[in-house]
């Protein structure tokens, strides 16, 4: 991590009265009885209006692992914005969410993501901005949403020596193969596109149906006949919907996608196969008198030959007007062994510092060594605490 670098973003963000956050994340591992992740971050953006109806809008963020000593920097947001009266053009970095539900954001497509730490599962940290052209008409009740993305992104994928890596300690010694490269001599081959419709109809229903041409997001990899590895990212057709309700306290959400011919593991991991996968969470949450909040949730995956079939229940109770916030997410498989506990703690001091301090209880099996013994077995042994200190100024 370079410090000039920081010191220096630190005081243009001082200086131009940007929006600043600085940051620290720690984690101890129980099973590897030591840090298995070390890491400040500073993130700096802005929102200028050069127009009432142009905007531009940026965001960096660089982060360090000290334990690794390296560093990374990520573009979040780096684009213009035109506002008409029934249609809005977004051009550049963005990221551009889809779906209602918690959890595992099956819905969120648009966006790769970072794998480094599977279990660390805050999207608006997770997702990764890409380049694309996003362009909505909106005729009151609908919504038509067309988005291309003409250089794709990989995921980011924990690298050899790191706590989260997806290769198991069998395969261990082989070697990883280089993912796909994407860059503009590739265009429009490689190009990722697809269109959005929503319609809110007059008692409050939120609809929404999709399609999305695009790389495979699962991390997949495949055993070649040299006993190498190699990672499998196919172009693939996405569709689904997504469906929210307010009936004054209650909400109902609802996510449905179907990947057509998507790379799977399956049987076994290094053994890929072309199926079509069915995933679904359908759910309700509650907001209650003082400062509850409690959500309880459905989750399906379905797929020829075998299903999974698990639940989820995230509670939030806040104290003293919301300085002091207790959360706890739970994911129990209902045919399967999977079941994670995250208990978390949050104290807002007032002046835009915060100290978060969550826990993560992993259960499951890999006994089998296929996608029916769960989601989360394969993280059994990934206990840990960890810790997130956040700074805002006001």
């Amino acid at each position: 991590m370079n410090l000039f670098r920081l010191f220096l973003l630190l005081v243009t963000a001082n200086a131009f009265a940007f929006d600043l956050e600085v940051g620290y994340q720690s984690a101890y591992g129980f099973n590897e009885d030591g840090f298995t992740r070390n890491m400040p971050y500073v993130q700096v953006g802005h929102c200028y209006d050069i127009t009432p109806c142009q905007t531009f809008e940026g965001s960096l963020r660089l982060s360090g692992d000290i334990e690794k000593e390296r560093g990374r920097m990520d573009v979040r947001f780096l684009s213009y914005e035109y506002l008409g009266e029934v249609t809005q053009l977004k051009i550049g970095v963005q990221q551009i969410p889809w779906g209602e539900t918690f959890g595992f954001f099956i819905a969120d497509i648009v966006n790769p993501r970072d794998y480094s730490d599977p279990i660390f599962n805050e999207i608006e940290w997770i997702r990764r901005g890409v380049f694309a052209i996003n362009f909505q008409y909106l005729p009151d009740p609908f919504c038509f949403q067309f988005v291309v993305t003409p250089i794709p992104l990989n995921n980011i994928l924990p690298k050899k020596g790191d706590p989260f890596y997806i290769v198991p300690e069998v395969l261990s010694t082989a070697p990883l193969l280089p993912r796909q490269s994407f860059d503009i001599d590739n265009f429009p081959d490689d190009a990722e596109y697809g269109v959005r419709v929503g319609y809110l109809m007059d008692c409050g229903v939120d609809l929404t149906t999709f399609y999305y041409h695009h790389f495979s997001r699962d991390p997949v990899l495949e055993l070649t006949a040299e006993n190498a590895l190699k990672p499998i990212t196919e172009k693939i057709d996405t569709v689904g919907g997504s469906i929210s309700q307010a009936f004054d306290d209650w909400v109902l959400r609802g996510d449905c996608v179907v990947h057509l011919q998507t790379p799977f593991c399956w049987p076994q991991f290094g053994q890929v196969a072309r199926l079509d996968l069915v995933r679904a969470i359908v759910g309700v949450d509650r907001t209650f008198d003082d400062e509850w909040c409690a959500g309880v949730q459905y989750h399906g995956d379905f797929w020829e030959g075998a299903s999974l079939h698990s639940s989820s229940v995230q509670v939030s109770k806040g104290f003293c007007d919301g300085r002091h916030l207790i959360e706890c997410f739970l994911y129990k498989g209902l045919n399967n062994r999977d079941l994670w506990i995250q208990p978390k703690y949050t104290l807002y001091f007032g002046c835009g510092l915060s100290i978060s301090l969550r826990a993560d209880f992993v259960f499951g099996t890999t006994k089998r060594g296929n996608p029916r013994d769960g989601v989360v077995g394969r993280f059994r042994n990934k206990d840990r605490i960890f810790l997130w200190l956040n700074y805002q100024p006001n």
